[in-house]
């Protein structure tokens, strides 16, 4: 909803300050293919988005949570971690600006990474800390 709502406030606190994300494209050429994404990266994107006037809707929709995937953290460093495997072809984005329609639909699944805080006993705020998809452009 903060994506959507180009909420820079909510969607900046979303994301633990040493995310990272990748993104692989493997119709690009090697040595080009992996994008990466920092926390600053995130906060800039939400930035612009609520700064473009021209912007008439964003759209990020997660599928149902029937396609999604709970797996164990997979970097042993931080067994903590709690991990959300998004399904292939259930991952909707879509930005709006004036005639021009820029949209991402995953046709692999995208994986987030969450590290917890815990306040208090069953008080547990989870951040994304890290995400990674791999894909082909069209």
């Amino acid at each position: 909803m903060s994506y959507a709502n180009r909420d820079s406030i909510e969607y900046k606190s979303l994301y633990d300050s040493s995310y990272i994300g990748t993104s692989t494209d493997l119709n690009d050429p090697p040595g080009s293919q992996i994008s990466t994404f920092r926390f600053a990266d995130e906060a800039a994107h939400i930035a612009t988005l609520a700064r473009t006037t021209t912007i008439t809707s964003v759209v990020l929709d997660f599928g149902p949570s029937s396609s999604w995937t709970r797996l164990p953290s997979d970097d042993p460093s931080h067994p903590e971690w709690a991990m959300i495997q998004f399904g292939a072809g259930n991952v909707l984005g879509e930005i709006s600006d004036g005639a021009t329609l820029y949209a991402l639909n995953a046709t692999n699944p995208m994986t987030f990474a969450f590290t917890p805080t815990v306040a208090a006993p069953g008080d547990t705020t989870w951040k994304i800390i890290r995400w990674t998809e791999v894909g082909q452009s069209i």
